[in-house]
């Protein structure tokens, strides 16, 4: 089930989605971000004037638009999400093409009615529609024919919306339309499934379907950090080779890296469908990179700051072409930037500091790495 949420900019999209993320079953939930925004669900956390300072506001080419159709004619989830840029225009065609169904996010009715036009012209079938209303609650199913049709207010960043009537109703709607059948665990040799972890260390929201059915969003909390690097330090045997799945929280994957160092990791990475390693990279004075700026901010004696900045992709080719700079190993290590899983654990990989902290926009920096497991998950304000 390959659903696209759309509707005109400032409507509360982002907003929605990173609201209804959180009822979605994990293991067979995808969510891809098609425009050149690329906000996550982070977007929505409390802090945004942290959020701000790191959101990238980018075009949108063609090149773009080949690759997320591409990415969503691949994806093999049960429920994909897919969300644009808000503009209607002819080169979202493509996208539509390549899904089954729609959902409009709209601050005007008469732009529900384009969007809908738009996305039937591309024979997609309208789900639902959100009429995005500001002030007082509004929370209303008007009607359940021939889709959802609803009002809801509080799409504003930072919102928490659940408990909404309007967001259980279509995630309802998706669960059912798309066939999920319940939790299914990855059995593949050599996996480590986190979703599946995660349900053993209680790290999860769940909430049952009209048929019964459970749904369980694993969700971890920053206070389950030494709980979950004990786990893995217990349960998994050194020197062995590992798959990681489902590490899409970017402190879990720092966890998960540093815990099971020593092994031959490999992440899965859900642009393209592949699990890479991460690796060891090399450090220097003046490091050079094309498609990334890195900039080492020394905070004082006791600290630095890493930060990295790209309007790219990373490449997994050349991986181990790319250079970080060198910092006082006796420094605690703060790594700002936004990136994939495997690149991210090969930078946390690549110093020997004991003390390291990965920021987590809009809620500040959590320490992955310590000489005392306890502290492990501790958050500082952003830097």
């Amino acid at each position: 089930m390959k659903t696209i949420v759309c509707g005109p900019p400032h409507s509360g999209k982002s907003i929605f989605i990173s609201n209804l993320v959180r009822l979605m079953p994990s293991e067979s939930f995808q969510r891809i971000t098609a425009n050149g925004d690329g906000e996550g669900t982070w977007s929505n956390n409390p802090n945004q004037s942290d959020v701000m300072a790191v959101r990238i506001k980018g075009s949108n080419t063609s090149e773009d638009f080949a690759q997320w159709r591409k990415q969503i004619q691949t994806a093999k989830q049960d429920i994909v999400l897919v969300d644009i840029g808000g503009r209607l225009q002819d080169d979202k065609g493509p996208l539509f093409d390549a899904c089954d169904s729609f959902i409009v996010v709209s601050n005007s009715e008469d732009m529900i009615k384009e969007w809908i036009a738009f996305g039937k012209s591309h024979n997609c079938k309208c789900i639902a529609t959100v009429l995005s209303i500001l002030g007082n609650a509004n929370d209303t199913i008007l009607s359940t024919t021939p889709y959802l049709q609803t009002t809801l207010s509080g799409l504003e960043r930072g919102h928490d919306l659940q408990g909404s009537k309007v967001l259980g109703a279509v995630a309802e709607a998706l669960v059912m339309k798309s066939g999920y059948k319940g939790f299914q665990q990855v059995r593949e040799q050599e996996v480590i499934d986190l979703y599946d972890i995660g349900r053993k260390l209680g790290c999860y929201r769940s909430w049952l379907t009209a048929e019964g059915i459970e749904i369980f969003n694993i969700w971890y909390t920053h206070g389950k950090a030494p709980v979950l690097y004990q786990y893995l330090k217990d349960t998994y045997a050194r020197g062995k080779r590992y798959k990681i799945y489902g590490a899409k929280s970017i402190w879990v994957t720092c966890i998960v890296a540093l815990a099971l160092e020593g092994n031959d990791l490999s992440f899965y990475d859900e642009w393209t469908d592949s699990y890479i390693s991460p690796m060891k990279l090399n450090t220097c004075n003046n490091p050079f990179n094309d498609d990334l700026d890195v900039k080492l901010e020394e905070q004082n004696y006791t600290s630095a700051l890493v930060r990295f900045e790209t309007e790219k992709k990373l490449s997994q080719a050349h991986l181990a072409e790319y250079q970080l700079p060198r910092i006082d190993t006796q420094k605690e290590l703060f790594v700002s930037g936004r990136f994939p899983n495997w690149f991210v654990a090969s930078v946390m990989m690549s110093y020997d500091n004991a003390e390291k902290y990965i920021h987590v926009p809009g809620t500040g920096y959590v320490k992955v790495c310590s000489s005392n497991d306890d502290e492990l998950g501790i958050m500082v304000r952003p830097m």
